[in-house]
């Protein structure tokens, strides 16, 4: 294809486009330009029928609207409210605020309880299928119920049934589960604190497996 070179500005004499194939007064006019052999990878255009502006794509068989959601968005900072037309709206914003404030707010909470897991790691298990563990300890009902230190002692009686101290040997200092089991034999469960008449912090519950 022949080009040249002109030194000059362009001066329109008229309210259009240079390029006649720029502007399209109908939607169907614009899909139609879609077997037009002048059409190219790239072209840009607007339809002025549902007021968009469109790119077409690199193959030259579809049109790619630069207004829609399907605009990539990448980088950059949003220092004030984001209206977007559709679910989200700038009154969603104050809520994203809050979020983020406590998000910050607990964040050491966060750290320290990954503090713990990570330097207790070395002390947990996982169990998949049959597997022999070797210097572990397996905290299930079966094995509370018979690896006490001292001999379990009633605690008290509550209104759906009996609570009971079991004392376990632990370091630095012996550890105390509270086995509570239902009047009704619906639960014989251990729990990890016992206070006030109320039980919580589950460990274990007793279970038949088949």
């Amino acid at each position: 294809m022949a080009n040249f070179s002109f030194p000059l500005q362009f001066l329109r004499q008229y309210a259009g486009p240079l390029d006649y194939d720029s502007v399209f007064a109908t939607t169907a006019a614009r899909v139609s330009y879609l077997t037009n052999a002048r059409r190219y990878a790239g072209q840009i255009v607007t339809d002025l029928q549902d007021g968009n502006t469109y790119v077409l794509s690199s193959d030259t068989s579809s049109w790619i609207n630069v207004n829609s959601k399907y605009l990539p968005l990448s980088g950059g900072v949003i220092t004030n409210d984001l209206t977007i037309s559709g679910t989200f709206s700038a009154a969603n914003t104050n809520n994203w605020q809050s979020t983020y404030t406590t998000v910050q707010t607990n964040s050491a909470s966060w750290s320290s309880v990954y503090s713990n897991v990570q330097s207790n790691s070395g002390t947990y298990v996982t169990l998949t299928g049959t597997q022999t563990l070797t210097n572990k300890t397996v905290v299930d009902w079966m094995t509370l119920v018979r690896g006490y230190k001292t001999t379990p002692t009633l605690n008290t009686t509550i209104a759906t049934g009996e609570v009971w101290n079991y004392v376990y040997t632990s370091s630095p200092s012996d550890k105390t589960y509270y086995r509570f089991i239902a009047t009704d034999a619906s639960e014989d469960s251990f729990y990890g604190n016992f206070s006030s008449g109320v039980l919580s912090n589950l460990i274990t519950t007793k279970k038949i497996i088949l």
